[in-house]
C-alpha cells in the first residue's frame, strides 16, 4: 500500500533538484511505501536529464512532463491526478526534506487519522525557526489558524503548503485545487484545507528545510505580470468567501483582509512598471465593484480614481 504521495513540479531547478529528490529517498520506511512524484513543467535546463538518471536508481520515481507550462499550481494538479498515497506531500524542487522524518510524521498522521499534519521548517541559509505554539490535542483546522481568545489568525505561514502533510481525501472531496499559470496560488488553496480539514495537529518536528534562492517566484521583481497574478488571486478570494464564511465568520474576516492587502500590494507593485503598462492593465482589467464589499469606502474611492491621478500626475 502506498502511505505517501510526494509531488516535486520542477522548473529550471537543475542545481538544486538531484539534492531534493535524494533527500525524499534518505528515509526510515521502506521505498514501496511511499512514491515520488516528479512533474516537468517544461524546464528549459538539464533538470529532466537529471530525474530520468535517478528514475534508474529509485524504481518508485516517477516522472510527468507537460507540454505546455502551467507553472507550479498546474503542476501540482498535474502530480494528485495520478498519486495513490493516503497522505501528499508537496515539495518545492529547490528545497529538501530532514533525513529520517517519515517513519514519525507518518505514523503521527495515521494513528490519529489527521486530515493536516502540520509540521515546523527552516529556512537556508538563514536557519530560521518556527515558534507556533504545537497542539496538545486533535484540533480542527479552524481552531489552528484562530486564536481562540482573541479571533485572530494565530499561524502567519499557514500558507506554506508543503510544512505538511495533507490526507488525500480531503482534497478530493472537497474538490481543491491550485490555480494554474499564475505565481500566487498557495493562499486560497490553505484557506480552503484548513477550513474544510476537521483534524488537524500541529507538531514541532523541523521536517522541511525551505531554501531561498535567488531565482524563487517570491523574489520575482514587481512587473506587469506579477499585478496580473495577484489580481487573479483577489478574485478567487471574492468567490471563496461564501462558503468560508458560512464554516466560521473568521475566515470572512480574514478573506476580506487578503483581498484589501493584495489590492494595495498591487497598486506598489504597479508603481514600479512602466506608465503604458500601468494603462494597459487598467483597462484589461473587469470592473472593481466586484471588491466593494471587502474593502473600506476609502479604499473603494482610491482605487476608483488612481486611473485618472496617474494620468495627471505624469
Amino acid at each position: 500500500m502506498i502511505r505517501l504521495s510526494f509531488i516535486v513540479p520542477f522548473y529550471n531547478v537543475e542545481p538544486y533538484i538531484e539534492e531534493c529528490i535524494r533527500s525524499l529517498y534518505a528515509q526510515d520506511i521502506p521505498q514501496e511505501e511511499y512514491e515520488v512524484i516528479c512533474v516537468d513543467d517544461c524546464s528549459p535546463d538539464g533538470s529532466r536529464a537529471i530525474v530520468e538518471r535517478l528514475q534508474k536508481e529509485y524504481p518508485t520515481l516517477k516522472l510527468l512532463i507537460h507540454t505546455e507550462n502551467k507553472r507550479q499550481g498546474g503542476a501540482r494538479n498535474t502530480g494528485m491526478k495520478v498519486a495513490q498515497g493516503k497522505y501528499i506531500w508537496f515539495v518545492d524542487s529547490d528545497d529538501y526534506i530532514k533525513p529520517n522524518c517519515l517513519k514519525l510524521l507518518l505514523q503521527q498522521a495515521e494513528c490519529e487519522d489527521l486530515d493536516i499534519l502540520k509540521f515546523y521548517y527552516k529556512q537556508y541559509p538563514k536557519h530560521k525557526f518556527n515558534q507556533w505554539k504545537c497542539t496538545s490535542s486533535v484540533v480542527s483546522g479552524t481552531e489552528l489558524i484562530f486564536d481562540i481568545d482573541t479571533g485572530e489568525k494565530a499561524i502567519v505561514k499557514c500558507c506554506t503548503v508543503w510544512s505538511q502533510l495533507i490526507k488525500k481525501d480531503l482534497i478530493v472531496m472537497n474538490k481543491i485545487k491550485f490555480a494554474e499559470n499564475v505565481q500566487y496560488e498557495d493562499d486560497d488553496y490553505a484557506y480552503q484545507l484548513y477550513a474544510y480539514a476537521k483534524r488537524v495537529r500541529l507538531i514541532s518536528e523541523e521536517a522541511y528545510i525551505n531554501r531561498q534562492t535567488p531565482n524563487s517566484t517570491t523574489r520575482r521583481k514587481n512587473d506587469y505580470r506579477r499585478a496580473n497574478d495577484m489580481y487573479a488571486q483577489a478574485l478567487r478570494m471574492v468567490n471563496l468567501y461564501p462558503n468560508l464564511q458560512t464554516i466560521d465568520a473568521r475566515w470572512g474576516k480574514l478573506v476580506k483582509q487578503s483581498i484589501s492587502n493584495t489590492l494595495y500590494t498591487i497598486f506598489w507593485i504597479l508603481s514600479d512598471c512602466k506608465l503604458i503598462e500601468q494603462l494597459h492593465w487598467f483597462v484589461r482589467r473587469k470592473s472593481i465593484r466586484c471588491f466593494r464589499p471587502f474593502i473600506s469606502r476609502r479604499m473603494y474611492m482610491q482605487l476608483s480614481s488612481y486611473l485618472f491621478w496617474k494620468l495627471t500626475y505624469k
